[in-house]
């Protein structure tokens, strides 16, 4: 795969961030806005209710992926990894954690439902599985969504680990040691029964895919190729109808993935896309918050045009909010990172 940005992302990857961000988007837009299911009518509704979550799969294919393929091409020494990974992801988690357990002391009637205790705000900010204090099935944080940087987590320092070992068994070690992670060893503290779940398989398939990357034909190699990403993602979208176990999801995820990176030339094209890729982390962070916001307002909408309507408020309002979030604490949080490598962590650079 040649067709890739000078900075050597690679396009397809970026814009399938975006769709699996949005994805899960719509599938919190429909549980949480009152009659908006019925709305956009069963069968489109249904889908987005019951299969939008599907995003997060994605997600973790692609974290998988951009893993791989960021190692790939030169020597990084696990400490550097995690740190990168640590400013990444925190500092966007902690602001909306933090925006999320101030909008709900101010006992706004939106954020009713949220309990910003004490120990329960700590616990979330420091990736520490605990019940939620509301009484959900799951080991939730405060900022609900942010379940799944547990998952991420783990990932990372099983990652790290496996930087240990020389390039050529590296996927090997990284693959043995998720599938050890899920089948194998006996996770006993609490919450750590998530560690067991096969989506943790998934960030072991998008290493996969990253690492025969190479072998792909791009999309203007031949004109069928289009046709046959566009039939990969009409299949894994259409079984996930009738089979929504966590291997059937691991698949359709993969297909979608692969379909993506056999587009790239056509995704290198699409710098809107590609930027809603950019920004999809602060998007998926921060569109439970601005949804529940715009609850309470939903019934003085027309009725003829209270879902459309709503969701083009709430989709404008996202992608406001996460352009700001990735400018001004996305990108000096990295900036700061490199900083730190250079001046304090150099000696693990």
């Amino acid at each position: 795969m040649k067709s890739e940005s000078p900075n050597n992302t690679v396009c397809s990857i970026q814009a399938m961030r975006a769709v699996a961000a949005w994805l899960v988007v719509a599938h919190h837009f429909i549980q949480l806005i009152p009659g908006a299911r019925a709305a956009y009518g069963e069968g489109v509704g249904w889908y987005f209710a019951h299969r939008g979550n599907f995003g997060v799969d994605i997600f973790f294919v692609i974290s998988g992926f951009i893993m791989m393929a960021s190692t790939s091409h030169g020597a990084i020494k696990p400490v550097t990894f995690f740190l990168r990974r640590v400013f990444r992801i925190v500092p966007a988690y902690w602001f909306f954690t933090l925006a999320l357990a101030s909008l709900a002391l101010l006992q706004l009637t939106a954020f009713s439902s949220v309990s910003p205790a004490g120990d329960h705000v700590l616990q979330s900010l420091f990736f520490i599985p605990h019940p939620n204090p509301n009484g959900m099935d799951h080991h939730f944080p405060l900022l609900t969504v942010g379940w799944t940087l547990f998952f991420e987590f783990a990932f990372y320092l099983i990652f790290a680990l496996a930087l240990f070992f020389p390039a050529r068994v590296r996927l090997a070690a990284l693959l043995f040691a998720l599938i050890a992670c899920t089948y194998i060893y006996p996770w006993h503290w609490p919450g750590s029964s998530w560690l067991r779940d096969p989506v943790m398989l998934e960030f072991g398939l998008g290493a996969l895919i990253a690492s025969c990357r190479k072998h792909l034909p791009a999309a203007n190699a031949s004109k069928v190729l289009p046709l046959i990403s566009a039939m990969m993602v009409i299949f894994a979208l259409a079984i996930l109808i009738s089979y929504y176990n966590a291997y059937v999801r691991i698949i359709a995820a993969g297909m979608i993935v692969v379909a993506g990176l056999l587009m790239e030339p056509w995704f290198a094209r699409q710098k809107a896309l590609n930027h809603l890729g950019n920004i999809s982390y602060s998007t998926y962070l921060s569109h439970t918050i601005i949804i529940l916001a715009l609850v309470p307002f939903y019934p003085a909408l027309p009725n003829a045009f209270a879902g459309p309507l709503s969701m083009l408020i709430a989709g404008m309002a996202i992608i406001w909010i996460s352009h700001l979030s990735y400018r001004y604490i996305e990108q000096p949080g990295n900036a700061l990172c490199r900083a730190l490598e250079r001046r304090v962590f150099y000696r693990f650079a």
